[in-house]
């Protein structure tokens, strides 16, 4: 079965769904296309779904990092003699989470196992 528009544009969903999808649409609209069209290929029968979900995963995962996150302008020489700031201090950063939070274990326990 091939993924049509038409697909896409039957995509029931639930209540939850539909307010995340709305949410993602005000701020990053393919932030939330990746979202809705990740629905659409959970209830597809493709081969590499589950590939395919991972990837709008990550995407959605970044771009909700890069949407939150706030990075202070450096020039270029203090740039390259900062080491790279890893995923977790990242989402820390991003979300402004505490490292020991319920909610920055369960993100962090689901996006590390995309990367």
């Amino acid at each position: 079965m091939a993924i049509t528009l038409a697909m896409a544009e039957q995509l029931s969903m639930t209540p939850t769904q539909q307010a995340v999808y709305e949410g993602l649409k005000t701020w990053r609209p393919e932030i939330a296309s990746f979202y809705k069209d990740g629905l659409t290929i959970i209830d597809s029968n493709l081969e590499s779904k589950s590939y395919l979900i991972g990837h709008l995963m990550r995407e959605i995962d970044g771009g909700l990092r890069d949407m939150f996150s706030v990075v202070p302008t450096q020039d270029a020489e203090s740039k390259s003699d900062k080491p790279k700031e890893s995923h977790k201090e990242s989402i820390i950063r991003a979300f402004g989470l505490p490292e020991n939070s319920k909610l920055f274990r369960q993100y962090h326990g689901a996006i590390k196992k995309l990367f």
